[in-house]
């Protein structure tokens, strides 16, 4: 095989070519504003990713030597990314959560509904009534926090 010939000048070769393939054709162009239409040119070695955003605030665009647009990673990604859950570790989250809240408050309803029925109290609906209320809007509450964009 051939790779199997390749001896160290070789491969120092190789990997000169490879740094010169990046830096000099694919990290070339130029990032253009999307809000005051500001344009850079990148300079050898820059790469578009380092930047994160225009003086203006403005979200950046990447395009090559020919005008075309071309998407690229930020070195420094958003915050918003890495807070990001997966649709399945919501869903679990969720059902976790809503569990130990109609346990809890399950228990305690159940605490209030046999203290209040030994003593005689007609209250005890209206107990129950409130605490699974309260159970509902937690549940509803942790759903729109998980859910949210």
């Amino acid at each position: 095989m051939l790779f199997c010939e390749v001896n160290i000048k070789d491969s120092q070769y190789l990997n000169n070519m490879i740094i010169y393939y990046i830096n000099d054709v694919m990290n070339r162009g130029y990032l253009v504003c999307k809000d005051c239409g500001g344009r850079y040119d990148l300079q050898p070695g820059e790469l578009p990713g380092e930047f994160e955003s225009c003086s203006c605030g403005g979200k950046l665009e990447y395009y090559d030597n020919n005008g075309h647009k071309r998407g690229y990673m930020p070195v420094y990604p958003n915050d918003n990314r890495s807070k990001e859950r997966s649709p399945l570790l919501k869903i679990l989250i969720f059902f976790v959560v809503a569990y130990a809240v109609f346990h809890v408050f399950g228990g305690v309803v159940m605490g209030v509904m046999e203290a209040t029925t030994e003593v005689g109290s007609p209250g005890a609906t209206y107990v129950f009534v409130i605490f699974m209320v309260i159970a509902i809007a937690v549940i509803l509450f942790l759903l729109w926090i998980l859910f949210k964009k």
